[in-house]
């Protein structure tokens, strides 16, 4: 191998190795995003799954969260707390993850965007049991 042909190939590594770099960080967050989105389509206002005595989506979820207690309380909370007011935790639901999907697809505001995502996933998440 020559010299010459040494460095085309430093040069080719090193070009790849920025654009790594820059669209990496990119294409990870626009997942994250199609992930938010696609999150969505499970929480269908106006009545978040709740329809003639049956119970799906949003709906089907607190309805889980009361069956399958995993803290103290938490069957409480989602009892007496969120299914009387399923409309105004779906409305809620459906804006922070939408806004969230919106917020890593532009790129703007995404570390705020991290905190909201950990919160808005994570508190509920700790009330439900999956096993």
């Amino acid at each position: 191998m020559t010299e010459e042909h040494r460095q085309r190939l430093d040069a080719v590594a090193d070009r790849t190795d920025e654009l790594s770099r820059r669209w990496a960080p990119v294409v990870l967050r626009w997942t994250a995003a199609l992930l938010w989105l696609s999150n969505v389509s499970w929480k269908v206002p106006t009545t978040f799954g709740r329809s003639d005595g049956n119970c799906r989506g949003l709906c089907g979820y607190v309805q889980d969260g009361i069956d399958h207690r995993v803290v103290p309380g938490s069957p409480w909370f989602f009892e007496q707390i969120v299914q009387p007011n399923l409309v105004v935790f779906g409305w809620m639901t459906l804006f922070v993850e939408a806004a969230l999907a919106a917020m890593l697809l532009s790129g703007r505001y995404v570390r705020f965007a991290a905190v909201l995502g950990f919160v808005q996933e994570g508190w509920p998440g700790m009330f439900l049991d999956w096993g």
